[in-house]
């Protein structure tokens, strides 16, 4: 268990309701930042235009309400919480994570269609960011990324590369700090004030073997797993990558590089730290939290001579940055040589071991049985968006499916 500072207190819970007390104070302890009532710095106005109301139609709420899941909860401002285990050992609460339930859907639509054509129409959103963002993938930043660095070997270039860790991401947005972002992006008036209604007063409830905790505030966070989240998370870091055009994001995955000729490595090293000061001091500005032992960096270069010439040099939040020969960016790993086949054999074996036991159980099943089998575990590796990225790198291995006919 857990005690009111959020620590392990050494106690175990056994029975469903403990459980569920366990997990709500678990997650609504994250879901806070410092000093929630702080006010947030003034901004400047970054547009003319301004959007102030919603227009609602019947037949678009009736559209919308016919594309509902009926059966799971449509609950205005609190999250009935269904906790979904991660990895490593159930025991332990911190590897579950929230799944939520339908949080007022139909109004999140409508208001998030309206934001969103508001950015689109006025460019108020970072060329740098390419997550949650229509015509826009991870392999889309993977290529740029890579596509860089692969051409800054080709130049005779190095590239430093720092992949950087938000703590808590989604769930520390400061509400506070988000409203007047808003504002300064011209979403105001009676929008404003319904968005900023919409975000405080939240509570969450965990639900284990239909056993519920006590209904917890929730004090900061955008909803995941809700339409307008990602839109409002896109917005709260916006400001961050326009400081700091050397960042490119997929959502809160962020990576800052600097490419720079061997002679120069001293140099690289201090404008690379330079821009992790400023990192850390918009961090501090509008309480998010970055967390340096959990970021990654490397040197991408054809040269042993690159790393040592860097080494030792970086620092974050008053810690050194250990250069190491991989990091991972969008669940990709990526290593000094932007080689590439580490990730590409890991993704192949896995698929070669769903393969091995699709044929030992192939002939016990129909041919609509071992399809649905391949879409259901084979087909989804191979799908992967890092896929289509992937074979414009390196050559792909060749699975041998069992035949479904």
């Amino acid at each position: 268990m857990y005690n009111n500072d959020g620590l392990p207190d050494g106690t175990v819970a056994t029975n469903s309701k403990d459980k569920a007390q366990l997990l709500a104070t678990l997650f609504a302890g994250k879901m806070e930042v410092d000093d929630p009532e702080r006010s947030p710095p003034l901004l400047e106005q970054q547009c003319r235009e301004t959007v102030t109301k919603v227009e609602v139609t019947q037949g678009l709420v009736e559209r919308l309400l016919q594309g509902l899941d009926v059966q799971k909860a449509s609950v205005w401002k609190e999250a009935r919480v269904v906790p979904v285990h991660k990895r490593s050992s159930r025991s332990d609460p911190k590897n579950y994570r929230p799944l939520l339930s339908v949080v007022g859907k139909v109004f999140e639509r409508v208001v998030a269609d309206v934001v969103c054509r508001h950015l689109q129409d006025n460019y108020l959103l970072s060329d740098q960011q390419f997550g949650f963002r229509p015509g826009r993938s991870t392999s889309d930043l993977l290529m740029l990324l890579t596509g860089g660095w692969q051409d800054a070997l080709d130049g005779g270039l190095d590239s430093v590369v720092v992949a950087l860790d938000i703590a808590g991401t989604f769930d520390r947005v400061w509400h506070g700090g988000l409203l007047e972002k808003l504002r300064a992006k011209g979403i105001q008036g009676d929008l404003l004030q319904l968005l900023g209604d919409y975000l405080q007063g939240r509570t969450l409830q965990v639900f284990v073997n239909g056993q519920a905790s006590e209904s917890l505030p929730v004090r900061a966070s955008v909803p995941q797993g809700s339409v307008l989240g990602p839109v409002l998370w896109n917005i709260y870091v916006d400001d961050f990558l326009r400081q700091l055009p050397a960042v490119s994001a997929y959502a809160d995955d962020c990576t800052l590089s600097c490419t720079y000729p061997r002679h120069e490595s001293v140099r690289a090293a201090e404008e690379i730290n330079q821009q992790l000061g400023v990192i850390q001091e918009w961090g501090a500005r509008w309480q998010v939290t970055f967390a340096p032992e959990k970021t990654q960096a490397m040197v991408v270069s054809r040269s042993p001579a690159a790393e040592p010439a860097v080494e030792g040099g970086l620092r974050f939040g008053g810690l050194p940055l250990e250069l190491q020969e991989s990091v991972k960016i969008l669940r990709v790993e990526v290593d000094q040589g932007l080689r590439f086949d580490r990730p590409v054999k890991h993704i192949a074996l896995k698929a070669s071991h769903r393969v091995s036991s699709l044929r030992r159980v192939a002939n016990l099943l129909d041919r609509r049985g071992r399809l649905l089998l391949y879409k259901a575990q084979i087909r989804p590796y191979l799908d992967d968006g890092r896929c289509d990225w992937w074979k414009q790198q390196v050559p792909q291995p060749i699975l041998k499916l069992p035949s479904t006919r």
